[in-house]
């Protein structure tokens, strides 16, 4: 590649930063974020799960690639027993955010995976899976406190 030919690249790269794409031209950045839940109560479940739903309306579920990390206290919003919430949790699970459960607190509150929705994953320690996100360019978020 000539001078010129670099030159061409490197602006192209550079405008590909600027203007927030990336991958085949036109196509929008994808918004990554992970959602820390340790919150204890349907209504701060609710306040979460909202914070969640209001980043895939304003970008497009498309655009979104999500996770939400549940643990410590927060583990019955994942159960089965759970049924007010399971329509939603299936909607959100369906449209690509991941739903993902603690070991520790499954050990810690004798939590079997039978008792979790099927559609639940789980992580072998939530603050691992957290820094794991974050270290993979996803955006960090406390929710339901």
């Amino acid at each position: 590649m000539d001078r010129r030919g670099s030159l061409l690249a490197l602006a192209a790269g550079a405008l590909a930063v600027v203007t927030g794409r990336r991958g085949e031209a036109g196509s929008p950045k994808k918004h990554r974020a992970v959602f820390d839940l340790t919150a204890d109560t349907p209504e701060r479940w609710d306040a979460a799960l909202r914070n969640v739903e209001n980043l895939r309306q304003v970008f497009g579920p498309e655009n979104v690639e999500a996770e939400v990390v549940v643990h410590g206290k927060a583990y019955p919003l994942l159960q089965k027993t759970n049924t007010a919430m399971d329509e939603r949790l299936r909607g959100l699970q369906a449209g690509g955010v991941k739903l993902a459960l603690c070991r520790n607190t499954m050990k810690r509150f004798n939590v079997t995976r039978e008792s979790l929705f099927p559609f639940v994953e789980t992580v072998d320690a939530a603050v691992a899976e957290l820094v794991r996100q974050q270290e993979a360019g996803f955006a960090y978020l406390k929710v339901g406190v």
